[in-house]
């Protein structure tokens, strides 16, 4: 009788953890077909169905956990994405990549058991024998103080979470600046190198060093050695848009030969492509001054330009 009690305890336990999930249409993406959509659709379906904890519903309404699959084909290889939303709140995400469309279920088998229970963990001691790739970008949004939020990248294979150390990469950048207050009507070249530190899924801190030089007969320079942050609009391995700031210290020479060093101020606006690539590409719309006059008349000197960089 006692050996009976438990295992009605344990069935019991086990049927309040089932909850019911939606399936949503996959959303197909960059290189993905309709028909291999479908095919993600009704992978993610069985997955659910194998994990023999939850059950599938065709109604929205009823559903605990709607689950929403992208496909996205790069060369021959797909990444099948598994959002977990509730409501319009992306709750959690995971990204696998598969080699071809015939490691798929596996692929699918992995999204979904990690979108459903906040976790890849189910499959790691399986992952080595496996011919799917993992490249998982996991995004955590719960309130629940007792879960802890983390966010993975795949650039050089780091791992970043509130607990670990901060994962950086370096920049160099160049570019065509205008300049005002430099005393030239000549194009300057901008040329930068910066180490940014990602502390969060959508924000970086930074620190800069730049030069300014014209590209004329005339001789005229700006440099400038910052500190800054920026903020990424999307948590989006794929690319962001972002804005940046950072303050610094900065030295001008003008074409007349006056000099102006003081503190410095920068802001921009931008967009990092492939953000979770060994080399990223970043564009910018950049724009630099030094707080102090190269001569008392003229004002302070600036700079206003784009620049392309490449993070790796």
């Amino acid at each position: 009788m006692k050996y009976f009690l438990m295992m009605l305890m344990a069935l019991g336990a086990t049927t309040a953890q089932a909850v019911e999930v939606y399936v949503e249409d996959t959303i197909v993406q960059s290189g993905a077909n309709a028909q291999d959509a479908m095919t993600a659709h009704e992978l993610v379906s069985n997955s659910v169905a194998r994990t023999g904890r939850d059950q599938l519903t065709d109604d929205m309404a009823r559903a605990e956990v709607i689950l929403q699959p992208r496909l996205m084909k790069l060369g021959e290889s797909y990444v099948l994405t598994v959002e977990r939303r509730r409501g319009e709140e992306v709750v959690y995400a995971s990204q696998v990549k598969a080699t071809s469309m015939q490691d798929m279920e596996r692929a699918a088998r992995r999204a979904t058991v990690a979108a459903l229970s906040g976790s890849a963990s189910e499959y790691s001691r399986s992952a080595s024998t496996e011919t799917v790739e993992d490249r998982t970008v996991i995004i955590n949004n719960t309130n629940d103080a007792n879960d802890v939020a983390d966010y993975r990248l795949t650039r050089k294979g780091y791992q970043l979470t509130p607990e670990s150390r901060p994962n950086g990469y370096w920049s160099i950048g160049i570019g065509p600046m205008i300049g005002k207050r430099m005393e030239t009507d000549d194009v300057f070249y901008n040329l930068s190198i910066g180490r940014y530190w990602d502390i969060d899924p959508r924000a970086s801190v930074k620190a800069i060093g730049e030069m300014n030089f014209a590209t004329g007969n005339e001789s005229a320079t700006l440099m400038n050695f910052g500190l800054g942050a920026s903020w990424f609009f999307a948590a989006d391995p794929n690319g962001a848009a972002y804005v940046t700031t950072d303050l610094g210290y900065g030295l001008a020479t003008t074409a007349d030969d006056e000099d102006a060093d003081g503190f410095s101020f920068g802001a921009g606006v931008g967009y990092q492509f492939f953000r979770t690539r060994a080399a990223a590409l970043d564009i910018q719309l950049r724009y630099l001054t030094i707080l102090e006059e190269a001569d008392k008349d003229e004002g302070f000197p600036r700079m206003l330009g784009a620049r392309l960089a490449v993070n790796f």
